[in-house]
């Protein structure tokens, strides 16, 4: 079996998708798939990662037959993945040479776990300038999967899912018509409500986010639209509970019905 699937969803990325599949394809450990949806692309992104994959095999491209957003093109890569584990990378970021290498190496030092965490740093919109925006965790540690202690627990890219694990419980990320606001978050409280830690062995930025500057003044404005996603997450959170009875985590599934009503609270909506 494969070791690694790199789900990468992309839409209209033809300014960046090349570094992407460049930093893919240079990884030194070379046991993976790096399955590309392609969420309906308008420009040459997709003609631009066949020709950068050409002949390789592991190279894996499927064609959204229409734009479906994010979180259900991360479920398509999902379901249509080989590897043991999941690795999340967003269009436009890269990852480091050594980064498939250093992961394959934690799992194998600590083969128990169900999520592996990893470090990253920023990367400016022209990929020139570098940054850590914060201290990094300690090393060869052990983190709740969520919580202020963990590293950017929000994140998925910043981890990895081991897959028979996602499908046993059937986790996926939220669907909804149009895109799902905060679609991260509530992934990882569905994961943490099956399984309660996160490892992480090595600090090494082994991930690089590329910040654009219209990322700089983000602000969380359709209130409306984000409570539509928080309840429709609540209602996800009870399918989870329903279907797997004997195995959930009682405290993960409160943790997620807390931060969904304090989400909800947030947008100006009693929960």
């Amino acid at each position: 079996m494969i070791w690694f699937s790199i789900i990468c969803p992309t839409y209209n990325n033809e300014a960046y998708i090349e570094q992407t599949c460049k930093a893919v394809k240079e990884q030194t450990f070379k046991d993976f798939e790096f399955v590309l949806v392609n969420d309906y692309s308008t420009d040459k992104t997709a003609e631009i990662a066949k020709d950068y994959f050409k002949d390789d095999p592991r190279f894996k491209l499927i064609n959204n037959e229409r734009n479906l957003g994010v979180a259900k093109s991360r479920n398509v890569g999902v379901d249509n993945a080989e590897g043991r584990f999941i690795v999340f990378l967003d269009h436009d970021d890269m990852l480091a040479q050594t980064c498939l290498e250093e992961l394959y190496k934690c799992v194998r030092n600590k083969p128990d776990f169900n999520v592996y965490s990893l470090w990253h740093n920023k990367v400016s919109t022209d990929g020139l300038h570098t940054w850590m925006h914060r201290a990094p965790p300690e090393q060869n540690h052990l983190y709740g999967i969520v919580g202020n202690a963990a590293p950017q627990f929000y994140f998925v890219w910043n981890k990895i899912f081991r897959r028979e694990f996602l499908n046993k419980y059937s986790i996926r990320f939220v669907e909804v018509e149009g895109d799902t606001y905060e679609e991260d978050y509530m992934f990882v409280y569905a994961v943490n409500m099956f399984t309660a830690y996160t490892y992480i062995e090595s600090v090494k930025p082994l991930y690089f986010h590329r910040v654009h500057e219209n990322e700089l003044g983000w602000t969380r404005t359709d209130n409306e639209r984000r409570a539509f996603c928080w309840r429709e997450f609540l209602k996800y959170i009870e399918q989870l509970k329903e279907n797997n009875p004997d195995d959930y985590r009682p405290i993960g599934y409160k943790e997620a019905i807390g931060h969904a009503h304090e989400e909800l609270v947030k947008c100006g909506y009693q929960s």
